[in-house]
């Protein structure tokens, strides 16, 4: 993926956050309004923006997010220094200071394998549905360099530290040949299945 986004890669700013987006709100079966997203959106880029008015962040809309529901929205609360990026997510991981998202996605394991801070901001409502996720995290946070928050405050403090203070750390894996080596091994179990 690296090697085939060279130009992608030289477009990017030198600094900026990654804030991937999954859906603004979400409606149950019936219509009725589930989860809104918005609140916790506005309140990360307000954090960021306290702290630091000109940083860049950089938007990646997840496939089920209404691009022009979003450009509303922007609009809505005038936003300033970001872009909408389609670029592979694991371009945008690579090169970006560190990731704040709300809730939780696939991608955060392949942030958690890249060494770059992840904070991941859970609202009241969906932190109670997520309880018990939430809670075995707390065992994992240091090893996988990333951090759950519940507390608005919690969120203010870690967004200004990690604006300070890269974060960044080793990967817990060495990740050089780990998709060459995990591709071997299953190969190598599918063939000794086949015997």
């Amino acid at each position: 993926i690296i090697k085939n986004s060279e130009l992608d890669i030289q477009i990017l700013p030198k600094d900026f956050i990654f804030f991937p987006l999954a859906i603004l709100i979400r409606k149950d079966l019936q219509g009725n309004l589930e989860h809104d997203f918005r609140e916790s959106i506005i309140d990360i880029i307000g954090f960021i923006r306290e702290k630091d008015e000109n940083i860049i962040i950089i938007f990646r809309p997840h496939p089920t997010t209404d691009v022009k529901e979003l450009n509303t929205f922007f609009t809505e609360i005038g936003i300033k220094n970001f872009i909408v990026s389609y670029i592979n997510p694991i371009i945008l991981l690579k090169y970006c200071s560190f990731i704040v998202r709300y809730g939780s996605s696939l991608i955060d394991s392949r942030v958690m394998d890249s060494g770059k801070y992840l904070i991941r901001y859970f609202y009241d409502k969906l932190a109670e549905e997520m309880k018990e996720e939430l809670e075995y995290n707390k065992t994992l946070f240091n090893k996988y360099n990333f951090i759950d928050i519940i507390d608005k405050k919690v969120l203010q403090e870690t967004i200004h530290e990690t604006l300070n203070n890269n974060r960044y750390q080793e990967p817990p894996i060495d990740n050089k040949n780990y998709e060459e080596t995990s591709i071997a091994n299953i190969l190598e179990i599918i063939n000794n299945t086949e015997k």
